[in-house]
């Protein structure tokens, strides 16, 4: 897949109480900040002592109006008629992957290697749930609804399997379910790590994942939780152990990065509640990089992280911890330490995680206007430049049809 004249840039009951890090207050573009310290130790057994970044850019220019993204396969949400569509944008072609009477907050999810699309609804009369699995084209490869107890949650694709929650038969902490999409087969895990969260409620703000407080790398070897004591662990499944642990707290859902090496984490000091930061560490517990935030900026909240293709870079949303907070984009450079802040905008109704591209110097983030229409700007992390890819609509992922 390659971009080719891309014009300008682009829950759940909370089980514990919110707190965060500072709001991306935007002036001119760029701006330089000094930190004036570097953080200290969050997790064990190890830190990697990494190079203080020397600033923290913001980026404000001027958004054009309309973006020629090409030769990719766009899956997005249509907000006016809301229905779930894959648009294929070489021959302008839009192919309908969600179905009537499946519409109450359903969702897509495309596959790591970017040839499915999962698509995930509730029904809007019945206790029906739907599972679909498109691919690149929009044809249907398979589809599942399943009714009562057995309840389903769409968390996300592995390999090309997918990860469920699911509680049955009954209604105390999620399992996971392992689903093969094209055969049907299954398998189920249930998260019982020790001193796991294990209620109905499970940990807020991790996301999908929230319910079974767990979230497992690709190989299901390892799987980093959450605790009663609101600490984060990596757990070794195979060997029973913990590989490390974070005595402060992490609001938002651990990330895993593509080769399953590292993971990107949101962590609040649990001492100054106004202090959090956005750290990378790898599977020994070493910390490889951080938004070393602390020095410079307070009260704020981290969420919604992603990585790029190449695990370069982690994109994010910062915002204020106010009822009607504005959050806007972030992306780290794992390697410098580097950040630079967009002053494009989302809200507490809209946000979600930025769309890398396959070039990882694009990506899309679903954001709202100054009249809070819903949608997706094209950004360019190395020209900085802002453009919007369309309007009333919601952006999951990308396709390329092979």
């Amino acid at each position: 897949m390659f971009i080719r004249k891309i014009v300008g840039f682009i829950s759940i009951v909370i089980f514990i109480v919110v707190s965060g890090c500072t709001d991306a207050v935007v002036t001119s573009s760029p701006v330089t900040i000094e930190p004036t310290q570097t953080i200290g130790p969050t997790s064990t057994p190890t830190i990697k002592i990494t190079p203080t970044p020397s600033y923290i850019q913001y980026y404000c220019p001027d958004i054009a109006p309309t973006s020629d993204l090409q030769d990719v396969g766009i899956v997005y949400r249509n907000m006016l008629d809301n229905k779930t569509y894959l648009w294929n944008t070489d021959t302008g072609q839009y192919t309908i992957i969600s179905e009537e009477g499946f519409t109450q907050w359903g969702y897509a999810m495309t596959s790591k290697d970017h040839q499915y699309i999962a698509y995930f609804a509730e029904s809007d009369t019945e206790w029906l749930d739907l599972l679909k699995v498109v691919d690149a084209k929009g044809k249907v490869v398979n589809s599942f609804v399943k009714k009562g107890d057995e309840w389903w949650k769409l968390i996300r694709w592995r390999g090309h399997e997918l990860m469920l929650n699911y509680y049955f038969p009954d209604y105390g902490p999620y399992r996971i379910q392992i689903l093969d999409p094209f055969s049907g087969r299954s398998s189920r895990i249930t998260p019982d790590y020790p001193d796991i969260v294990g209620n109905t409620y499970g940990v807020g703000e991790w996301g999908l994942s929230a319910m079974n407080a767990s979230v497992y790398d690709d190989s299901l070897k390892f799987v980093i939780y959450a605790t009663h004591r609101q600490d984060v662990i990596l757990y070794d499944i195979d060997n029973k152990k913990n590989l490390w642990k974070i005595n402060d707290i992490s609001y938002t859902e651990p990330v895993w990065s593509s080769d399953n090496q590292y993971i990107a984490i949101e962590v609040n000091n649990r001492d100054k509640y106004d202090h959090c930061e956005l750290n990378i560490l790898n599977v020994s517990g070493i910390l490889e990089s951080t938004t070393h935030f602390a020095s410079v900026k307070k009260n704020a909240r981290i969420i919604r992280t992603a990585w790029s293709e190449n695990g370069d870079y982690v994109s994010f949303l910062i915002g204020t911890l106010q009822e009607k907070a504005i959050y806007n984009l972030g992306i780290l450079n794992v390697e410098t330490g580097e950040v630079s802040i967009y002053c494009i905008a989302t809200d507490n109704d809209h946000r979600s995680s930025a769309v890398w591209l396959a070039d990882n110097e694009h990506l899309l983030m679903n954001g709202v206007d100054e009249n809070k229409v819903e949608t997706t700007y094209l950004v360019d992390i190395k020209s900085h430049e802002i453009s919007i890819l369309g309007t009333n609509m919601v952006t999951y992922g990308w396709v390329v049809d092979e």
